[in-house]
């Protein structure tokens, strides 16, 4: 039992956590600053979310695509910071930045639980890694997942996600450890409410949450009433977004975003019920006549679920099968030499000693971990899946991995090599997000690249946005775009963006005639002016469409 304690309460331990949040606060805050200019193209929505908040209009935050909880944050952000159109960008990252923070604190707090569970490990005759090892290995994936899948740049919520998944599963390890204290249950449901208010994916994926909870209780008779607790506990927190969403479609839903994805990206059927106004054929034009919940820059991305109903997901068995095996594909290759490493130490722990994850029934922390990790996967390649919807999943799966290693301490040989797989792969996913950081860097703030720095788009909404208004268009001005290039500088001009010709090339094959025919259909709509970008337009100058100077082919058509 010494080389527990040791092993536990070794100077190592704390080395390695004071170089987690050094590495975690001086990367996250140079990503911070230096990709300040990035915005994703749902990004906008959750800024315009946010300003409802600020403006009071608590209708604004009620959209059946994009959940509340980090708009929330952004309004927040906005009223505290005091921003405007011109400087909301980069000033409204800091509030990434303190869901860093947030993410970290969660992580820190989650490696303790661990390290408790760690400490009730037998070592008569198989000994885990030391802790110290296992939390250098934790800590470095989790910054991996914080700044390579999920990143900072995004405006997106998914940092706070992986900080609330980390948090509810400490929670479950918390309830394992002492399973009598109902509080512990009422902050489960109060954990798992907010992350659906984050994300509409943990409205059902919450049962996978209770029915662990449940499981390390260790009996039905303890866990019913607990769990019930918990469960009315979510519920009553959902409410809060659920009544709303419901009402405005009349019928029960906790969000479409799930079906939408679904029917769009994998089979759907049916009609749709709020139909765009088709002014043109061939190009195809639609028309967006009005904004389905909240004043926004772009009606038709504000909620793409709103659009969409009608649309019915059809499911079938092969479907849903027959996509896995490719997103599995993407999952692996997004990262390959990390999933590489990380089966050759799961080959080198093997041939050491072997992998435990203990029993199912009541689960061990490592099928705890693994249990949440492969359910939330597993639902995500079911439908759909970007590494940074499935970061606290990743993180979690690795550390079930982490604790399971073990081997025999009479096993000399072991014993000497058993570090090396862990100090490689630690080592080397530190260099990965090094690696990171001077990527991003680059195509934060360089020129002149072959592509364009996030800093030489942001120039391009703000001269696009000048441009108009110059030209006259006026606030609240009604708009058209061909294809879809990010459309920012529609809020920096305050327009609305109401017609779309979304098949670019379909629009530049198309006669001249044919243009000119969904061009004046437009200019009946009310379209004051047409946007497009790509250097293309530039044979079209005879048809009137106009670069914008300073800009990377933005061009503009005034009907």
């Amino acid at each position: 039992m010494a080389l527990q304690d040791l092993s536990f309460s070794s100077a190592w331990q704390t080395r390695i956590r004071i170089a987690f949040w050094l590495i975690g606060i001086c990367a996250g805050s140079f990503l911070t600053y230096t990709t300040r200019f990035y915005l994703n193209g749902d990004g906008i929505n959750y800024i315009e979310m946010g300003e409802a908040l600020r403006n009071g209009n608590w209708a604004g935050l009620v959209n059946l695509t994009e959940s509340p909880g980090y708009a929330f944050l952004l309004g927040l952000g906005q009223i505290l910071l005091d921003t405007n159109r011109s400087n909301e960008l980069p000033l409204l990252k800091i509030v990434n930045f303190a869901s860093l923070l947030v993410a970290m604190i969660s992580c820190d707090a989650f490696l303790a639980r661990l390290g408790k569970n760690w400490k009730r490990v037998g070592f008569e005759r198989e000994q885990p890694l030391p802790f110290f090892v296992i939390s250098a290995l934790c800590y470095s994936i989790f910054l991996f997942a914080a700044l390579n899948w999920v990143k900072l740049r995004l405006v997106a919520p998914e940092m706070m996600v992986l900080a609330l998944v980390t948090a509810i599963v400490s929670l479950i390890l918390r309830i394992r450890d002492n399973p009598e204290p109902y509080g512990n249950f009422f902050l489960l449901g109060l954990f798992s409410g907010i992350a659906y208010l984050f994300k509409s994916f943990f409205f059902p994926f919450s049962a996978v949450f209770f029915v662990l909870a449940a499981a390390v209780s260790g009996s039905f008779k303890k866990a019913a009433p607990r769990t019930i607790v918990a469960a009315l506990t979510m519920l009553i927190v959902s409410s809060v977004l659920i009544v709303p969403l419901s009402m405005s479609i009349g019928r029960f839903t906790y969000g479409e975003v799930g079906s939408f994805c679904y029917a769009t990206l994998i089979a759907g059927t049916g009609f749709l019920e709020h139909p765009p106004q088709e002014l043109s054929t061939i190009p195809h034009v639609l028309f967006y006549a009005t904004d389905p919940f909240v004043s926004c820059t772009r009606p038709a991305g504000f909620d793409l679920c709103y659009w969409n109903l009608g649309i019915k997901p059809a499911v079938t068995v092969s479907a849903l099968l027959g996509v896995v095996p490719g997103h599995v594909r993407d999952i692996v290759w997004d990262s390959p030499w990390l999933f590489l490493l990380t089966g050759l130490w799961l080959v080198a722990h093997w041939r050491l000693g072997g992998l435990r994850f203990g029993k199912i029934f009541p689960p061990s922390t490592p099928f705890i971990l693994l249990a949440v990790s492969v359910a939330g996967i597993g639902l995500y390649c079911l439908v759909h899946v970007e590494m940074r919807y499935l970061a606290a999943f990743l993180f979690l799966g690795f550390a079930a991995l982490f604790m399971s290693a073990r081997w025999n301490p009479a096993n000399t040989a072991a014993s000497r090599y058993a570090f090396i797989p862990s100090i490689v792969l630690t080592l080397t996913v530190l260099g990965f997000i090094g690696n990171t950081v001077v990527d991003q860097t680059i195509r934060g703030m360089s020129f002149g690249a072959k592509k364009p720095s996030f800093q030489e788009v942001y120039s391009d909404m703000v001269a696009v946005s000048t441009f108009l208004s110059e030209k006259g268009i006026a606030k609240n001005s009604q708009l058209g775009i061909i294809g879809l290039p990010l459309w920012y500088w529609g809020r920096l001009a305050e327009i609305k963006i109401t017609a779309e010709a979304l098949d670019r090339a379909q629009f530049l094959s198309a006669t001249r005639d044919e243009r000119s025919r969904a061009i004046d259909a437009m200019k009946t709509a009310g379209i004051n002016a047409v946007i497009g970008q790509g250097s293309e337009y530039a044979d079209l100058s005879d048809e009137g469409w106009v670069r914008v100077d300073n800009t990377r082919h933005f061009y503009v058509l005034f009907p």
